[in-house]
C-alpha cells in the first residue's frame, strides 16, 4: 500500500590521497562522480591537483560560491612566485585553493577522469622555479630543492628522509636556482593576486 520512488542514485568512487590513484576504482573516459578523501581548510591556502576537469559551477557547489583558486603564471620576480585568479580546474594542472568553509571529502559529480592524464610541472620562464602537481603520494627531496606549503604560509623542506612523503592530489614547489647551502639564506614569497603569502626556505624543518 506504500511505495517509494527513487528518482536518482549517484554512484561515487572514493579517491584516497594516501595510495596511488591507478590502484583505486577509476573509470577513465567515463562521466562519473568522485569523492576526494582529504580536508581543505578555509583559513589558509591548500594545494590541489586532480585527474579530471572541475567546472566553475561544480567548484562553487563543493568549495563555496566565493572559493579562491589560483594558478601559477610562470612568472617570478625577486623570488616572488606570481599566481593569478581562475575559476575552473583543469585535469593535471596544480593550483592553490582556499574554500569558503572547511571542506571534508568533497564530491565532484559528473566529471570525466581524463585517460592517460599525467600531473603537470609548471615551470617559470627561466626554468629555475616550478609548481609540481602529483596525483600519488611522493617522496620529496630533503636538500631544499623540494618545498611544500605549510598551513602558516611558509615553504618548508622535509625534516628527513624518514618524513619526506607528501600525500597525493596536491602540489609542491621545486627550486633549481641554487644548491642546498645557499638555499638556506633565500626567502621566497607567493603572490596570490594581491594577497602575498611569505614563505621561507629554512634548514630546520
Amino acid at each position: 500500500k506504500q511505495a517509494m520512488c527513487i528518482y536518482y542514485i549517484e554512484v561515487i568512487s572514493r579517491l584516497s590521497d594516501i595510495v596511488a590513484l591507478s590502484s583505486q576504482h577509476i573509470k577513465p573516459g567515463d562521466t562519473y562522480s568522485y569523492q576526494v578523501q582529504r580536508t581543505f581548510a578555509s583559513d589558509h591556502w591548500n594545494t590541489i591537483c586532480l585527474p579530471f576537469d572541475v567546472s566553475k559551477e561544480t567548484l562553487a557547489e563543493e568549495m563555496g560560491e566565493n572559493c579562491a583558486l589560483r594558478v601559477f603564471t610562470k612568472k617570478v620576480e625577486n623570488n616572488v612566485l606570481k599566481f593569478n585568479k581562475t575559476d575552473t580546474i583543469k585535469a593535471g594542472v596544480p593550483y592553490l585553493i582556499k574554500p569558503v568553509r572547511d571542506v571534508v571529502n568533497p564530491i565532484f559529480s559528473n566529471v570525466t577522469y581524463v585517460k592517460n592524464i599525467e600531473p603537470q610541472t609548471v615551470q617559470d620562464e627561466t626554468g629555475k622555479y616550478a609548481f609540481v602537481g602529483t596525483f600519488d603520494p611522493v617522496k620529496l627531496s630533503v636538500d631544499g630543492s623540494d618545498l611544500f606549503l605549510l598551513a602558516n604560509g611558509n615553504l618548508a623542506k622535509p625534516k628527513s628522509d624518514k618524513v619526506n612523503e607528501m600525500y597525493g592530489m596536491r602540489a609542491y614547489f621545486k627550486i633549481n636556482e641554487q644548491n642546498s647551502t645557499s638555499a638556506k639564506q633565500i626567502t621566497y614569497a607567493i603572490d596570490c593576486d594581491s594577497e602575498t603569502v611569505t614563505g621561507i626556505q629554512s634548514p630546520v624543518y
